[in-house]
């Protein structure tokens, strides 16, 4: 999700409600990681947890997806070894 997107989803909140660059980087952060965010619909999950409970939940929620980021980061590193080793074996087979 872009941050346009976001701040449209929230354009309607009474009181109006405005997030600074360092907001949009942690409720990003969360948006990409957190793990109960779906993939279908998880704007709108992030745009509600936003108006319903302001950014302190999305701080409470950072350290939890970036370990996930981290996890998925070193799963990607492995996944690419694996990607090697496998094609190492192919060449060796013949």
């Amino acid at each position: 999700m872009m941050r346009d997107e976001f701040e449209e989803l929230i354009q309607g909140a009474k009181p109006k409600r405005t997030i600074t660059d360092e907001q949009w980087v942690v409720i990003h952060q969360v948006y990409q990681f957190y793990p109960t965010i779906k993939y279908v619909g998880g704007k709108g999950q992030v745009a509600h947890l936003f108006l319903e409970h302001g950014f302190a939940i999305f701080q409470d929620m950072l350290p939890r997806a970036e370990k996930l980021a981290e996890l998925d980061h070193i799963k990607h590193r492995y996944m690419v070894e694996i990607e090697t080793v496998e094609k190492q074996i192919k060449e060796l087979e013949g």
